[in-house]
């Protein structure tokens, strides 16, 4: 093999982000310009970051909105799993627990420069918050198949009246996760092997303009958000390119096979996405996590751990 493709190998490899549902991969390039293809009417402020939005709970509304949660359908473990996490790592209760696993964000090192579109203003310090805006969880169950609306967008706020809101979508799992029956089945922090990932993740504090390649229908752009990896499965996240986004082959029916974003429909993107910036917490379910005691393990322990 001729030694400069060799060495051009890694550099194209890292340069693939989040769409494949036949054969290509899809790639992030630079743009500013959103896709006005497929959009929602969204309720939400026109502005590209969300405020940190601190709500007040004691351990009592916090398990009585476990209860409505439960009651509205959400899945009892992963729920469980997300509400302990949220209970101990938001910004009002101390900041995240163990930040031993955190990376420095591409935009906080100067891989994405300030005038890129990319540019994202979360810091690791701001990471080290922990749970900033405390008015939704996204909890994605896949351990449900991919013909469900195995994403669950919890809001913390309970109405009026006193109840609350749970919005269900699709949502895709990475081509190399392998699933079986639209399930996902293999999981792994390593770069460049299309799956999704597992565990809790911290928002992105502002959106951006992303465009991708899928076979199906060609270039497309669409609203998205970086998510930030907390954990040793899964901190490799923004570095791999996990970008939240809207995708043609997603329909309320059905999501289609990304590499390894947890993508969602046009319509979902474009109406809610801005909510849930800011430093939401956001979890992924997945066959990899054992029970609601599952405990990922310490990168004080081992610094490889952020590679397996």
């Amino acid at each position: 093999m001729n030694k400069k493709l060799f060495l051009l190998i890694p550099l194209i490899a890292s340069m693939v982000a989040c769409s494949k549902d036949s054969q290509h991969d899809e790639i992030e390039p630079e743009t500013d310009v959103l896709s006005d293809d497929n959009s929602a009417t969204s309720s939400v402020d026109d502005s590209n970051s969300h405020e940190e939005e601190v709500i007040s709970h004691n351990s009592r509304s916090l398990d009585d909105a476990q209860a409505a949660f439960l009651a509205k359908g959400v899945p009892k473990v992963a729920l469980t799993r997300a509400l302990n996490f949220y209970r101990e790592n938001r910004a009002s209760t101390g900041g995240l627990q163990d930040s031993s696993c955190l990376l420095k964000p591409m935009s906080e090192t100067g891989a994405i420069a300030k005038n890129s579109n990319r540019y994202d203003p979360t810091t690791i310090a701001m990471l080290k918050t922990g749970i900033r805006n405390e008015r939704y969880i996204m909890i994605v169950d896949y351990t449900q198949a991919n013909t469900t609306k195995r994403g669950y967008l919890l809001d913390m706020l309970p109405n009026s009246k006193g109840e609350y809101t749970l919005l269900r979508m699709t949502i895709s799992h990475g081509y190399g996760s392998e699933a079986v029956s639209g399930i996902p089945t293999v999981f792994t922090n390593k770069a460049n092997f299309g799956t999704t990932l597992s565990g809790f993740f911290i928002s992105a504090s502002k959106t951006y303009a992303y465009s991708g390649h899928a076979a199906s229908t060609g270039a497309y752009s669409s609203i998205g958000m970086r998510l930030y990896g907390v954990e040793s499965i899964n901190n490799t996240a923004e570095q791999t390119s996990k970008v939240s986004h809207g995708a043609p082959y997603n329909s309320d029916a059905k999501s289609g096979n990304s590499a390894g974003c947890p993508a969602m429909t046009f319509a979902n993107a474009n109406a809610y996405m801005k909510n849930y910036t800011g430093g939401i917490l956001w979890y992924h379910h997945t066959k990899a996590i054992t029970g609601v005691d599952y405990k990922s393990p310490s990168c004080n322990k081992s610094s490889t751990l952020a590679n397996n």
